[in-house]
């Protein structure tokens, strides 16, 4: 079984993340998936991030939960 938690991302099911996997693969404008090769500037290593583009109320509450955990961290 693959782990429930990535970072602030945490689901509560196999279904909620095979669901969010479909979510990114659907490209339909809503989100972006992005690798940031931060070594050759000299940082640890690769990220992937994965940038939202419309309003996230729309978006499934895995996803939104991590959102709001982020902006909160910022303040």
């Amino acid at each position: 079984m693959p782990p429930l938690n990535y970072g602030t991302v945490n689901f509560e099911s196999l279904n909620e993340f095979y669901e969010s996997l479909g979510f990114l693969a659907k490209n339909n404008g809503t989100t972006s998936l992005h690798w940031e090769h931060n070594e050759t500037s000299g940082a640890w290593g690769s990220e992937g991030r994965i940038h939202f583009y419309s309003n996230t109320a729309n978006y499934p509450d895995y996803f939104r939960n991590a959102i709001i955990h982020l902006d909160m961290s910022l303040l």
